[in-house]
């Protein structure tokens, strides 16, 4: 479309050279000036103008094209974005020396979510759940958590949800994760929608590296169960 219009505008201008200097045989301007009739002059403005009149509207495409693209990035650059962090109510070591004191505690999470969009995020379903024995279940079976009717995250907004290990700690269980050989797992989903109606999801599946103590996203079935989307 560019090329055309270029083209377009080329054409018009060598036509309108041609038109000025096709019935004047003299070297100077003033004896070409002699051959510039009212209507000779108003053919080359309209020649003018037509020309003038393609630029505009090139131009103007231009600008709608532009204005386009910039639409389409608009949602992407506005909407909300909900990461998690994940961390342990009690650290491990705190856990293991309550094991050595003879009680049974269990391993509880912390799980925070921030809205670091530019816009308002209305959750629609939260789920999360910790273990350490496989196997895992499927996302659809992960444990759903009560928000009340409507949970809305501003932007830089923060929920933070509290989830516990269903298993009590015992000796061998704190034996087998210092060596490496069990990874507590805390794994979760929230489906939210933007502000301009469309649906995201931010999903999580942590381990904690007894070795080093640290969580790290953990390959489960073949792919990462941690994305956004």
């Amino acid at each position: 479309m560019r090329l055309v219009l270029l083209i377009a505008a080329l054409v018009l201008g060598v036509v309108a050279g041609v038109a000025l200097v096709r019935h004047c045989d003299s070297p100077s301007w003033d004896g070409c000036a002699a051959y510039l009739t009212p209507e000779r002059i108003t053919a080359y403005a309209v020649v003018v103008l037509a020309v003038l009149t393609l630029i505009l509207a090139h131009a103007a495409w231009r600008s709608a094209e532009a204005a386009k693209r910039s639409a389409a990035v608009l949602p992407q650059l506005e909407r909300a974005y909900l990461f998690e962090t994940v961390a342990m109510k009690a650290t491990f070591g705190e856990v293991a020396m309550q094991v050595e004191l003879g009680e049974k505690p269990v391993l509880g999470y912390i799980v925070t979510l921030t809205n670091y969009g530019r816009t308002p995020a209305l959750v629609r379903r939260l789920c999360c759940g910790a273990d350490h024995a496989p196997p895992m279940p499927a996302e659809s079976a992960y444990p759903r958590l009560e928000t009340g009717s409507e949970l809305v995250l501003m932007p830089g907004q923060r929920h933070v949800v509290e989830v516990s290990d269903p298993g009590a700690v015992d000796a061998e269980l704190v034996a087998e994760v210092h060596r490496g050989n069990v990874y507590p797992k805390l794994y979760g989903v929230v489906a939210y929608d933007d502000i301009f109606g469309e649906p995201h999801a931010t999903a999580w599946h942590w381990a904690y590296n007894g070795k080093d103590e640290t969580f790290k996203p953990f390959p489960w079935k073949g792919r990462r169960a941690n994305y956004r989307r």
